[in-house]
């Protein structure tokens, strides 16, 4: 399978640093994935201030990692729920977003030899 991610970035802007970008993929495994549930929750009950939260705080992890995949959707998200506005693809986008996020946790956990 294709990665999903990307550490060029993490080392570049910490010196190679293998460890920290360890500690950081650790930090999304943790944290994104609830993230995503949240998300999902938000854009079903149209929570547009949540939708924008959880969008916002998702797309650093997302460009920190370089998840090409999600780096316009996520953007689309947070748009959408700061302007209040739905759209016919929302939920579509939304577990888009979730299936990518589960699948990079995968990749993660396999590369960095990480357990839950």
């Amino acid at each position: 399978m294709k990665k999903l991610y990307n550490t060029e970035t993490i080392l570049k802007t910490h010196y190679g640093d293998t460890e920290f970008v360890k500690s950081m993929a650790e930090l999304f495994i943790e944290h994104l994935p609830e993230m995503s549930a949240e998300l999902q929750k938000a854009s079903a009950k149209k929570d547009w201030a949540s939708l924008y939260f959880y969008a916002h705080k998702m797309k650093a992890s997302i460009d920190l990692f370089s998840i090409e995949s999600l780096t316009d959707v996520i953007r689309k998200l947070e748009k959408q729920g700061k302007a209040a506005t739905d759209s016919q693809t929302l939920r579509q986008d939304v577990n888009y977003v979730a299936d990518i996020i589960n699948a990079c946790v995968a990749q993660l956990k396999n590369d960095f030899a990480l357990a839950n």
